[in-house]
């Protein structure tokens, strides 16, 4: 076997070994509430992100737009109590309408994420 032949072989190998564990090892959002795409029939006191993985509060955002893609004022999303999983951050009194929620993250590995999703008030 060449040494092309065999350095290619070992390159698959570690691939395979290595590859599935690092994709697994990220935080993934896995709920919040409001849920995407959600019409809530009373406006939401807070937003609540749940993550597969524990997050850093510090290092994390959560912002909310309107209807013309104006930024709500919030502040910094915090733990939800002793849960390292979840980020909350409590809103402002909020109108009839589509909002955006977009959110940045630190994963307690480092890695960094980040995603939008919208929901509506009736």
């Amino acid at each position: 076997m060449s040494t092309q032949r065999i350095n290619s072989v070992i390159i698959v190998i570690v691939l395979l070994f290595f590859w599935p564990t690092y994709l697994a090892a990220h935080a993934k959002l896995v709920s919040s509430i409001p849920a995407a795409d959600q019409v809530v029939e009373t406006e939401p006191k807070s937003i609540f992100l749940t993550f597969n993985k524990p997050v850093e509060s510090t290092f994390s955002s959560i912002r909310i737009f309107d209807a013309h893609d104006e930024a709500i004022k919030l502040n910094k999303p915090a733990h939800k109590g002793s849960d390292d999983k979840t980020l909350e951050v409590t809103l402002p009194e909020l109108s009839s309408g589509k909002y955006k929620v977009s959110w940045r993250i630190v994963a307690g590995d480092g890695h960094k994420m980040k995603n939008e999703f919208f929901f509506s008030i009736k």
